[in-house]
């Protein structure tokens, strides 16, 4: 089709070659077998003409078509075309990682592994930038069975790199160090390659093992061609910091080139390095200087919605203005922004040893003081801290053994329910379900007397027997973590799509057995409720574990529950066996909005 050809010649002006995709779209009609790639190209038009109404329209009218054609190709195409519109436009990650989620779905239904690969790299990437590395890890290591080591090289080696990247953010090096080194060894790209290099790098100089990370620097940028460049300046900014932490004084002058470049080429992102490198370099030596630098680095991370580098910044200020309030409470508050990841916990108990260390040095020193001034009431004084310290001894001691015991109790009675479930399970199953399939056959092989109608309530029965049987069955709480996967991928549907994140064997360790099992049940009950009333066609599950509690977010777009509306059995029994385990159920529905369901309770 000549217009067709007209409208995919990248030579001709966007305008012009979409002129050609409406007459090609005209004279198919929706019944050539390049419709739904005429639709897709569309769309990719009005996506670079910066059309998006008209790109939300086509789009839904290449869905439309893609679905009644089984044209999953057009259709994966266009959903990771929208993943890009809304990674790179209105910047909601979410929703990109939904439609990265929906564009692998399509991938899978036509076996085309390398594009599976593909999305599955990208969902990684948006994980690791919201910060759920442990996601991303997996992620990352599902994408690696899906490409092939001959034909995707390119894309392995960046499931390195971005493996290597999340090690690092976890602070194991060492792993970080292997990945680094295995993507430089498999990418066929120079400009690939210099990138993992230069990481490799950071992390030798995070490392403070600035003779290795110079070596490699110093070899990476005498390979760089263009001196003026994004990755050019990178290298640069990495290679005259490390020369400062090894006490060479001309360093400076290579921060300040690298920062001069990536003004030169706009790079914002770069410019927060560099004025992080010069502030830390003009710390102790030219602290005005310093804090000019530090002043611009928050302008700039503001601008961008970047509050690590402003906290980076925050903590040089504090040290040069220690006595400056403003700059505490605004750290204080980036990092109770930042929900406190994981990586921020160890600092976090270091800051609080460290204030119990200074508020008990207080007490001791007014204890000294006072003793001096009078002995006698000292004396008496230390008598009275003896004695209550030990009625307070006792008290604690007698109120632990206390809560030891009633938390004994409710394990126990926890563990017995759950064995009476599994023996009235086991009994529904082996006595009951099998005397009605018995009846039921007896019925078909006695000709004349069976009725079609005795014959359906007794299957019906049959199957709510089994019902029962599963649902108060055994858990296996030992690989929890795929217990649960494999009840949620029971509700995974044409119609119902299930995301679920951060369910990890991790999460589960250490977790008593009937708090699982109690989990386990409840999640149930919300599937079967969504099931049965909710038509959501879309459920997410998030699992974290933070210190000592675990934290379990449902979210459907179904109907919803309306503000009068009574709650069911299910929903009841849900918040008893959640309450059961000391944790907390917050239920937030909203009618025609879907139902959140925020569960809390400790390991």
């Amino acid at each position: 089709m000549a217009a067709y050809q007209s409208a995919i010649n990248d030579s001709l002006p966007l305008h012009q070659r979409k002129e050609h995709i409406n007459t090609a779209l005209a004279k198919s009609q929706g019944k050539d077998s390049i419709h739904g790639q005429l639709l897709y190209s569309k769309c990719s038009l009005h996506y670079a003409l910066k059309e998006y109404d008209s790109l939300y329209i086509t789009g839904k009218i290449l869905t439309t078509h893609s679905q009644n054609s089984s044209n999953f190709l057009s259709l994966g195409k266009y959903q990771h075309l929208m993943a890009y519109y809304h990674g790179r436009v209105t910047h909601d990650t979410d929703s990109a990682f939904y439609y990265h989620n929906q564009a692998k779905n399509q991938f899978i239904k036509i076996e085309d592994s390398a594009r599976i690969g593909r999305r599955l790299l990208s969902m990684s990437i948006i994980q690791k930038n919201r910060n759920d590395h442990f996601g991303a890890k997996e992620t990352l290591t599902e994408a690696l069975g899906y490409l092939d080591e001959s034909l995707d090289k390119k894309f392995i080696a960046s499931v390195y790199n971005e493996l290597a990247t999340n090690h690092g953010k976890l602070l194991n090096h060492t792993d970080a160090i292997n990945y680094y080194t295995l993507a430089i060894k498999t990418t066929a790209s120079p400009n690939d390659r210099q990138i993992y290099q230069n990481n490799l790098a950071t992390i030798y100089m995070e490392q403070k093992e600035y003779e290795t990370a110079r070596s490699i620097l110093l070899k990476l940028l005498d390979s760089i061609p263009a001196k003026r460049s994004v990755h050019y300046a990178r290298v640069l900014d990495n290679l005259s910091y490390t020369n400062w932490a090894l006490g060479n004084p001309e360093a400076t002058n290579g921060l300040h080139r690298a920062l001069q470049i990536r003004k030169e080429v706009d790079d914002l992102r770069g410019q927060m390095a560099s004025y992080t490198h010069l502030a830390e370099a003009y710390l102790n030596k030219r602290p005005v200087q310093a804090r000019g630098y530090l002043d611009t680095l928050i302008q700039i991370s503001r601008r961008l919605a970047v509050p690590r580098a402003e906290i980076d910044a925050l903590k040089y200020l504090m040290r040069l203005e220690t006595r400056n309030d403003d700059h505490k409470l605004r750290y204080i508050s980036l990092q109770d922004s930042m929900h406190s990841v994981d990586l921020q916990v160890k600092t976090q108990f270091a800051k609080m040893k460290y204030d119990d260390r200074i508020k008990q040095e207080a007490i001791l020193k007014l204890q000294a003081t006072e003793a001096t001034k009078n002995a006698e009431l000292a004396e008496q004084q230390t008598q009275k801290v003896i004695y209550l310290s030990l009625g307070s001894i006792l008290l604690a001691l007698s109120g632990l053994y206390i809560y030891f015991m009633l938390q004994r109790h409710k394990k126990e009675k926890m563990q017995e329910i759950y064995t009476t479930e599994k023996r009235i399970s086991k009994k529904v199953h082996d006595e009951l379900a099998n005397d009605i399939y018995g009846v039921m056959t007896n019925l078909q092989h006695n000709s004349g007397s069976e009725s079609p109608e005795v014959l359906d309530t007794l299957e019906h029965i049959y199957q709510k027997t089994r019902d029962i049987s599963y649902e108060t069955g055994d858990v296996d709480t030992r690989n929890f973590h795929l217990s649960l996967k494999k009840l949620l991928a029971q509700y995974q549907s044409p119609t119902t799509n299930i995301a679920v994140m951060g369910l990890e064997e991790s999460v589960w360790k250490n977790t008593a057995d009937y708090k699982k099992i109690a989990v386990y049940r409840a999640i149930h009950e919300l599937m079967v409720n969504m099931k049965k009333h909710s038509e959501a066609s879309l459920v997410s599950l998030s699992f974290q574990r933070r210190h000592n509690q675990i934290h379990i977010q449902y979210v459907d777009n179904g109907i919803g529950m309306k503000p009068e509306q009574k709650k069911g059995n299910g929903l009841r029994n849900t918040e008893n066996r959640i309450r059961n385990i000391d944790g907390t159920l917050i239920l937030a529905p909203e009618f025609n909005k879907g139902l959140k369901v925020s569960i809390l309770f400790p390991k």
